[in-house]
């Protein structure tokens, strides 16, 4: 072989594996970071349209912190090798001591690009950026997610012995969309009356059926023949706004009277109560 040929050759040798393992990084960076802003409720509604690998995906957000740690696990094995490929590659073509610092200081600047760009690029559409490495997110974790595992119950088991509960306290769903919808919120994506009432919808279960509801034996209920004089007082001395109306017996209800739409009608007629 030629001397040229042979430096090719060599080259090939050095440059080819830095090239393999920069892919690599950018992708499980990208894998990590979409699988983590990945949302969970806009998965279940694109798995509604019967995608198998979106079903897959769904799986693995249920265990997000093991599968994004096996993620970041091959990640850093991957900036290891290289950055071990990368400093041979340098040593075996530059001995001035002056470019190695040039070549040092654009490495770490190549490092960290290869690490943000891709999580920007991901973090403008994550539930599809997870889709689509779907295969490196699902290799990283089948591959590692035991390691994590056993790493994971290493850690805990010393915990215990000092700590009863190692881990966070797990928040309810009321909890979660109660402190999303808050976010929302604070961020304008939600206005106060939405807040409010989505609050109240989650306070339900521990409101007190009296608080919304007053008992048939309090209600104020009304003859709806009466003469409108009566009703009328009989209504500025009660303390409800809505008050059921009867014919004949009060178990006949036969309808509702609200105290504003009866202010609306007296408005009409000028307050002429005879004409209505």
């Amino acid at each position: 072989m030629s001397p040229g040929g042979g430096r090719i050759v060599e080259f090939l040798l050095a440059g080819v594996p830095v090239a393999l393992f920069v892919v690599i990084t950018v992708i499980l960076s990208a894998a990590g970071s979409a699988l983590l802003a990945s949302n969970r409720t806009k998965l279940h509604h694109m798995e509604r349209l019967g995608d198998g690998r979106i079903k897959r995906l769904v799986e693995l957000t249920a265990e997000r912190a093991r599968a994004v740690s096996a993620i970041r696990l091959a990640r850093q094995v991957s900036t290891v090798a290289l950055t071990i490929f990368a400093t041979r590659a340098v040593l075996a073509y530059e001995s001035d001591p002056t470019r190695l610092v040039v070549w040092t200081i654009g490495g770490i600047i190549l490092a960290i690009l290869l690490d943000a760009v891709p999580r920007v690029m991901v973090s403008l559409r994550p539930e599809r950026s997870a889709l689509l490495l779907l295969p490196a997110i699902e290799a990283s974790s089948r591959l590692l997610e035991p390691l994590i595992a056993g790493i994971e119950k290493g850690v805990i088991a010393p915990l215990k012995l000092v700590s009863k509960s190692p881990r966070e306290a797990a928040w309810t769903a009321h909890e979660e969309i109660r402190e999303a919808v808050d976010l929302l919120h604070r961020e304008g994506g939600v206005v106060k009356d939405d807040r409010d009432m989505v609050g109240g919808v989650l306070d339900l279960s521990e409101l007190p059926l009296s608080d919304i509801m007053v008992h048939r034996t309090k209600m104020r209920t009304f003859d709806i023949d009466m003469p409108v004089g009566d009703l009328l007082k009989a209504l500025i001395s009660s303390p409800f706004t809505r008050h059921p109306l009867w014919r004949d017996e009060p178990e006949n209800i036969v309808g509702v009277l609200h105290s504003k739409e009866l202010m609306r009608a007296i408005d009409r007629v000028d307050g002429d109560t005879a004409k209505f």
